[in-house]
């Protein structure tokens, strides 16, 4: 079978006021970053990879924030009906180039986050989240893409 080589360069964020977000990058199934958000709260980093992947497939690139825990959501007391966030931990998916091509929009449109415990999401019950690039809680961000990735990218676009 025959495979395309893919470069990746995604643009991170983290918002943090108190530890880094932690994430993982994979490619299917196969990870090819496992690191933590080195730049200050807010700032921009770049994560370039390349991978092989099938040709004429379906492939999923997946970015997963796994270190958040419920202290890391600090609410205003002073109001508690509200739920008014004070400070917060979040891994902000900016944007993704492929061979040195923007995805832009297609970033947020094209994807999924699925949460690792849906009793805690937002809207209870929900296993998944369509369209979130800011994550908030451990989960897993999806990008579907096929192979020969131009195709792919003229058929969305």
């Amino acid at each position: 079978m025959s495979t395309e080589k893919i470069h990746f360069k995604i643009t991170l964020s983290g918002t943090y006021w108190d530890k880094q977000p932690h994430y993982v990058i994979l490619v299917d199934d196969k990870e090819y970053v496992n690191a933590y958000i080195t730049k200050p709260s807010d700032e921009t980093e770049y994560v370039e990879f390349d991978c092989e992947v099938e040709e004429d497939q379906e492939h999923v690139l997946r970015i997963r924030l796994d270190n958040k825990m419920t202290q890391d959501t600090v609410t205003d007391i002073t109001d508690p009906d509200n739920h008014v966030i004070v400070k917060d931990m979040l891994l902000n998916i900016i944007d993704i180039e492929v061979d040195d091509i923007e995805l832009g929009t297609l970033v947020q449109m094209k994807s999924t986050f699925k949460y690792d415990h849906p009793q805690n999401s937002p809207a209870p019950g929900a296993t998944e989240w369509a369209n979130c690039v800011n994550l908030g809680f451990n989960g897993t961000y999806e990008l579907g893409f096929s192979s020969p990735f131009y195709l792919w990218l003229l058929d969305n676009i």
